[in-house]
């Protein structure tokens, strides 16, 4: 039997324990809301990767995006699981991500040669941990997680193919080798070689060379940028055509323009003109817009850009310069383009050839051209019709007014006079 002291005693340490008791789920709510209101946001995409028409043994790549709103450096994990996780690698699979930022991850697969052909699906993890946690834990504290899926297609089937996204040539000076640069991307599923047959022409269409070039291995989904240069070309100043074809059937021709020694220091070069109606009527106020680029290593204080109105006839081969218009003056720094813009006004109808040109700091780009057509200007017959209604009704009132029963037309009372007794009048 207790005594009412044990009772007592009993009933005082319940109450202790009661009370560490709620002040330790005080505690944990207190962590637990803490945790709340400094969430971390962790977010990667695309939200799915796919990696489609893979060939057994070979090679595929993209980048995803990993990024977060954090106000403080995370340390991220990287993780694939699934039947793909050993064909799936990264180039980093922990990094540094900082505070609100983000960092681009390259991923690139490799199935096996024996992998049968189909479909694999599996995901990709991401595990973040407060950088400053993570370096002083034997464990990893993970405070966020995302993860996406990722899709893998196995054929057997190889396909040959690639594009070429752009082609672009720098202008030289005479005796400087010519630059081509020609990006790639590799739009099949096994290494491709692009084979290039380059033909530059004068503007007389002359051949000045012909050459075949074939560039190192690109691997699938990949683009590479191929740079060809070449040396050692006589070629005098002047506009220059380069043709280039590639053994996927392609052409493009893009021009080159050869200058003088030391032109390359002060140089702009007129790439359009454009204008914003193509069909007008007289008194029309026409826009003509050139781009202008700065492609030389001096600033361009002043370029006006003229055009040089000529009317066109199928009667005659000469073109007649009926007006020259001109832009205010522009500036334009070194590397970069502006378009500027000059306004033409026809006063009579028919077939125009637009030449514009700009000039600054006393050279002068080559002219492009531009046609338009103007209509006669349709006319007013307002006032025509005005005055034919008023005609009208004065016709109408005395053709049908009322006329006094007592009058009679004098050809008719003639008429009576000399018949009526005949008539029985």
């Amino acid at each position: 039997m207790i005594g009412q002291k044990g009772v007592d005693t009993i009933f005082y340490l319940k109450n202790i324990i009661f009370e560490d008791m709620k002040k330790f789920i005080l505690i944990l709510l207190f962590l637990n809301l803490t945790g709340l209101c400094s969430a971390i946001t962790l977010g990667a995409g695309p939200s799915s990767l796919e990696f489609l028409n893979v060939n057994k043994g070979g090679y595929a790549e993209q980048n995803l995006v990993v990024y977060t709103d954090s106000e403080e450096n995370l340390t991220i994990r990287i993780e694939a699981t699934g039947p793909i996780s050993e064909w799936l690698t990264f180039n980093e699979t922990t990094f540094i991500l900082p505070a609100g930022g983000r960092v681009e991850i390259h991923t690139k697969v490799e199935p096996p040669v024996v992998t049968p052909n189909g479909l694999y699906n599996g995901r990709i993890h991401f595990q973040a941990a407060l950088q400053k946690e993570a370096e002083n834990s034997t464990t990893f504290p993970t405070k966020a997680g995302t993860s996406i899926l990722a899709t893998i297609g196995v054929t057997g089937e190889k396909r040959y193919n690639y594009k070429i996204n752009s082609i672009l040539v720098k202008d030289i000076e005479v005796e400087y080798p010519v630059k081509i640069n020609i990006s790639v991307t590799n739009t099949g599923n096994i290494d491709v070689v692009p084979q290039l047959f380059l033909t530059i022409r004068d503007d007389n269409k002359k051949i000045i060379l012909q050459e075949n070039y074939s560039d190192s291995e690109i691997t699938p989904t990949t683009t590479r940028e191929i740079q060809i240069e070449l040396e050692n070309i006589s070629m005098n100043p002047g506009l220059y055509w380069i043709e280039i074809t590639w053994d996927l059937g392609g052409k493009q021709e893009i021009s080159l323009e050869v200058l003088e020694k030391g032109a390359l220091a002060i140089y702009g070069k007129l790439t359009s003109i454009t204008i914003d109606k193509h069909i007008v009527q007289e008194d029309d106020v026409v826009r003509i817009d050139g781009t202008l680029v700065n492609a030389g290593e001096e600033f361009i204080d002043t370029a006006v850009f003229k055009v040089e109105v000529y009317s066109t006839s199928e009667k005659s081969s000469k073109n007649k310069l009926e007006e020259l218009v001109e832009s205010e003056p522009y500036s334009i720094p070194v590397g970069s383009e502006r378009q500027i813009t000059s306004y033409f006004t026809p006063e009579k109808a028919g077939k125009y050839l637009l030449r514009g040109y700009v000039v600054y700091s006393g050279k002068k780009t080559r002219v492009k051209d531009v046609e338009l057509e103007v209509l006669e200007k349709a006319k007013n017959y307002l006032l025509h019709y005005i005055l034919l209604g008023i005609v009208f009704i004065i016709i109408s009132y005395y053709l049908f007014r009322k006329k006094p029963k007592e009058f009679v037309d004098p050809r008719t009372k003639t008429f009576q006079d000399r018949w009526g007794g005949y008539l029985g009048g």
